[in-house]
Parts: structure tokens; C-alpha cells; sequence
């Protein structure tokens, strides 16, 4: 239904299965209780345990209504599977008669009330047509496995870009970004292979996998491209905090205006307070790594920083809102490689294969294929599964704290040492973080 719909996907379903306002009485002549069939409970359940966000809005069923005997009989034998004549149907009859008679005929129990249920996304709904805020009800998450795997996440790029920082004085950050999302690639292979998620590659439609490719291409192919080749004009010191603070307020917004995800004022505030404590954090790095002074000027560096921004929200509203019923491998083993190439191909264009020739070997090479396949492979996929489950604004605003959970690594690697500005980004990054996750 979601694949043939352009902007709200309904199911009406009645609260009560087919039949179960009569389980006393199908007992009563089948001498056996009654099996009934999913409805909508059952319905809202699966919808909840496969990360669908969904509004339910209920309305008032036809009342009991009063007929004759025969009937309410008629009506009742379908219900029960019964043959015309037969002597289940003369004792059903004469139980509906001893139960249900009323002045007036025969009244038999109503079927319950109807509800109907809708399932929300960049897919199923327009923004410009919101359910009524008194329908909404969001399906309860009853964990936070997606907040979980977005704090994972994040600290799994810490230790790639302490890693990736270690290896930048030798080598060019392109080489090293498109070797990482290539070494990437077997690992979420094997991951497919493991979880049996070649199902989901296999069913997914056109649209799902050209979505996965292209916000592989956006994302890594242009955002990060435009991001490692922006660094030396702008400045790390003005580059990195701006770019961190517009994407997640972007990512964030989108979420909530584009997907539908629910709005509240502690996910504003979390996100401000982690956006604040990352420019102190990233700032102040930023300033310690700075190796020159910048050579762009005021609007080609605005220009840079939006459109890494940019690219970095379109790739995760792509991600959460068009990947379909892909799981986390299978959308990553799309992505990342699309991405890998993608950068891959640009800097050799660029350079007319000359970055070929300052390829990483020996313990270096091993030790890029080793963050990729931690890093970048594990670290995708977490991220991948928090979007999918906890949706794109609270993933982004979590995962944005990775330069606080790479502090006491780059003391440890990097021997940098900890200042009073990293001190009060900790503090808003914490502050923000539980806020969010108390949301």
C-alpha cells in the first residue's frame, strides 16, 4: 500500500476482530472457544515493532440495532460457519432467542468500534495535510534501542576521525575517506549475507535503491568531498562548528516538518544545548589543529558551510524517509559503496590520477581497512538503525556529540590537552543529550 500511494496510506480496522462479539456463543455451540484473527491491536503492534511512525483516530460504530429473529440467525450463521437446517444452527437459534430477545425482536451484540490508522512519512504524508494534534497518538516505543545505537554511533566516529586525524599528516583526507567507505563495503556484505537481508534488496523497488544510492552520493560523494576540500580556504576553525551546528538544526527540522516526527520543546532544547557544546568542543580543536590562516573570503566560506550542511541533511531525509522496508545492512551496503566510489572518482578526475600515486601501504592501509570496517561499517549501520527507529532529528542531534565522546581519545593519541572551553562544551553536550533522551 505504501509503495502505491503518494500521500497518505489509511487501514480501517474494526477493534475487535470479525466475529468476536459472538465468542460466548460460538462456544456455546462449537463446544470449543473462538480463534480470532488479527485486528487492531495487533495491527497498531506490528506497525511499532517495525520502527512505522502512525497516528490512530477513532470513530463511533453503528449502534446495536434491533431484528427479527430469523434474522439475527442469518447473521449470526455466517459469523459462526453453520449449515442452513443443521443442529448447531437450532441450538444457535434458540441461544440467541434465550440471550438477546428485546422488545421489539432480537438484539445482538455490536461489532465494536471502528478506528482508523495511518502510517506517516516522507512517503505517506505531506506536511501540508497534518493529522489533527487531539488524533495523534504515537506508538510507544517501550525502549530506546534507536537513541542507543545513535550513541553508539557517534562513538564509533570518534575513533575514526581521532584515527583519520592521526593518518591526515600523511596522506590526503580523500584517499583516506574513499578507502574507509571501501574497506566498509565486505564487512556490510557479510552483514547482508549474515542476517539474510538479501530479501529485502531483492523485493525493494526502483525508487527505494536509487533513494539508498543517492543519499550514499549526497552524503559522502558531495557532502563530504565539498567538506575535506572546503577545510583548507575555510579554515577548520570557522569550517567545522557552523557546518556541525546547521546540519543537525536542519536534520532536526526536516524530521519534524517533512516526516511528521513528533515535535516537543525538550528535542529543541537538547538540540541547541548539544549544538552549543559542540561549537565549544569542535571550536577549540579546531583552533589547536588550525595550521594557517584562511584564504577564502566571507561568502564563499557561508557558501561552503550550507551546502556541506546541505547535502549532509538531504542524505539523512533521504535515508529515513525513502528507504522503504530496507533494514540497516541493506541500506548500508548500498550507500557506502556508492559514496566510496563517488569520492574516489572526483579527486582522480580532479587530479588526473595523480592521488593514486600517494596510495596508503603496509601498517597504514591495514589499519584504514581496520577503522573502516569498525568504524565506517559498524558505525553506518548504528547510525542506519537510529534513523529507522528513533527517527532522523533525534539521530542526528545524538550522533552530533561525537567530539565530546572524542575528547579523552585524542588526549590519548593525539596528546591534546583539555581546555576550559571543552570543559563548557562537555557540559552543554551532556546536558543536551539527557534531555533528549527524557523526551
Amino acid at each position: 500500500m505504501e509503495r502505491h500511494t503518494r500521500r497518505l496510506c489509511i487501514a480501517v480496522l474494526a477493534d475487535q476482530p470479525r466475529g468476536a462479539q459472538l465468542a460466548r456463543l460460538f462456544e456455546a455451540v462449537h463446544r470449543e472457544p473462538l480463534a480470532t484473527l488479527p485486528a487492531l491491536r495487533e495491527f497498531i503492534a506490528l506497525l511499532a515493532a517495525r520502527g512505522r511512525r502512525f497516528d490512530v483516530a477513532t470513530v463511533t460504530g453503528e449502534p446495536a440495532t434491533t431484528v427479527s429473529l430469523d434474522e439475527a440467525v442469518a447473521a449470526a450463521r455466517r459469523l459462526l460457519w453453520l449449515a442452513p437446517g443443521s443442529e448447531k444452527e437450532r441450538r444457535m437459534r434458540s441461544l440467541i432467542e434465550e440471550w438477546w430477545t428485546v422488545p421489539g425482536g432480537i438484539a445482538l451484540p455490536p461489532g465494536g468500534v471502528s478506528s482508523a490508522s495511518s502510517r506517516g512519512s516522507l512517503r505517506a504524508r505531506s506536511p501540508r495535510f497534518p493529522p489533527a494534534r487531539s488524533a495523534r497518538m504515537m506508538a510507544a516505543r517501550g525502549t530506546h534501542m534507536g537513541e542507543a545505537a545513535a550513541l553508539a554511533s557517534a562513538v564509533t566516529w570518534a575513533g575514526t576521525s581521532v584515527t583519520l586525524a592521526r593518518l591526515g599528516t600523511r596522506y590526503p583526507a580523500p584517499v583516506l575517506s574513499s578507502l574507509r567507505l571501501l574497506s566498509a563495503t565486505p564487512f556490510l556484505f557479510l552483514l547482508v549475507l549474515a542476517t539474510g537481508a538479501t530479501s529485502q534488496l531483492r523485493d525493494a523497488s526502483w525508487l527505494v535503491l536509487l533513494a539508498m544510492v543517492g543519499s550514499g552520493l549526497v552524503g559522502y560523494g558531495l557532502g563530504d568531498t565539498t567538506y575535506i576540500r572546503s577545510m583548507g580556504g575555510v579554515g577548520m576553525q570557522r569550517m567545522a562548528p557552523p557546518t556541525t551546528a546547521l546540519w543537525v538544526a536542519l536534520s532536526a527540522a526536516g524530521g519534524i516538518w517533512l516526516l511528521d516526527e513528533p515535535f516537543s520543546w525538550g528535542l529543541i532544547a537538547g538540540g541547541i544545548l548539544v549544538i552549543v557544546g559542540t561549537w565549544f568542543i569542535v571550536a577549540q580543536s579546531a583552533a589547536a589543529a588550525a595550521t594557517g590562516p584562511a584564504r577564502w573570503g566571507t561568502p564563499r566560506s557561508i557558501l561552503a558551510i550550507c551546502a556541506v550542511a546541505l547535502a549532509w541533511t538531504v542524505a539523512t531525509l533521504v535515508l529515513a524517509g525513502g528507504r522503504g522496508d530496507l533494514g540497516a545492512a541493506a541500506a548500508g551496503i548500498v550507500r557506502i559503496p556508492a559514496g566510496g566510489l563517488a569520492i574516489g572518482l572526483v579527486m582522480s578526475v580532479a587530479t588526473r590520477g595523480a592521488i593514486l600515486r600517494r596510495l596508503p601501504q603496509g601498517h597504514d592501509l591495514a589499519l584504514i581497512a581496520a577503522v573502516g570496517i569498525l568504524g565506517t561499517g559498524m558505525g553506518s549501520v548504528l547510525y542506519i538503525f537510529a534513523v529507522a527507529e528513533a527517527g532522523a532529528a533525534r539521530a542526528v542531534i545524538l550522533n552530533s556529540i561525537s567530539p565530546l565522546i572524542a575528547l579523552p581519545l585524542s588526549m590519548l593519541v593525539l596528546r591534546e590537552r583539555p581546555t576550559g572551553r571543552v570543559g563548557i562544551g562537555t557540559l552543554f553536550c551532556v546536558a543536551g543529550t539527557f534531555i533528549v533522551l527524557a523526551t
